[in-house]
């Protein structure tokens, strides 16, 4: 396969027969071609001149480049033009994006937990509602207090000490409903749940 560099230079002359404007012809005299690997052709710009980069980044610029270096290639070719001329510069731009995409994979992990975690709560606030319905002389404390432990017992399943800030709204929430149909100050209902978790 013909080298990557030898593969510029001979495509720079039929890149500049199909392209117009003296920006688009200085840009590609300037440019630097700096590695191909794994289909992608990486051609620099100084970092000085952001002006001849937007030249080259046209899409139809793009375009045409990719084919002639494909040609040359002998293999379909994506084109990709980076402020800096040396490997190094690519080899940041590569991190910064394998650091990028490792941080919004984490994100979307703790979002798509939090939605769960989330989900479960309202699960647990719906639950509470539908056995405090299904009680019997509910007006009794006895009964209150039975089904105040029970309730300790579902929030005691989900609460843990790295709870986000929605996943403490949601759980205050249940606490509410608790105290509501209890009559217990939601401080001590917490309390309870803290004991049975042993986080005191």
């Amino acid at each position: 396969m013909i080298d990557f560099y030898d593969a510029w230079n001979a495509s720079v002359d039929s890149i500049k027969k199909q392209v117009t404007g003296v920006g688009v012809w200085t840009a590609l005299n300037v440019a630097i071609p700096i590695t191909f690997e794994d289909g992608t052709f990486v051609v620099g710009i100084s970092e000085n001149d952001p002006e001849a980069r937007g030249h080259l980044q046209l899409l139809n610029v793009v375009r045409i480049m990719e084919q002639e270096l494909s040609k040359r290639i002998g293999r379909a070719t994506k084109v990709e033009v980076i402020d800096g001329i040396t490997i190094n510069h690519w080899e940041a731009i590569k991190r910064k994006r394998t650091t990028t995409e490792r941080l919004s994979a984490e994100a979307a992990e703790r979002e798509k937990k939090s939605k769960k975690v989330a989900s479960s709560w309202d699960k647990i606030y719906d639950q509470m509602a539908r056995e405090f319905g299904k009680l019997t002389h509910k007006g009794l404390p006895q009964v209150r207090a039975k089904f105040m432990h029970r309730c300790v017992d579902l929030c005691s399943d989900l609460i843990n000490p790295g709870m986000s800030d929605e996943d403490n709204r949601n759980y205050a929430r249940c606490l509410e409903r608790i105290s509501s149909y209890t009559e217990v100050p939601t401080a001590y209902i917490a309390s309870l749940v803290l004991i049975k978790t042993g986080q005191v």
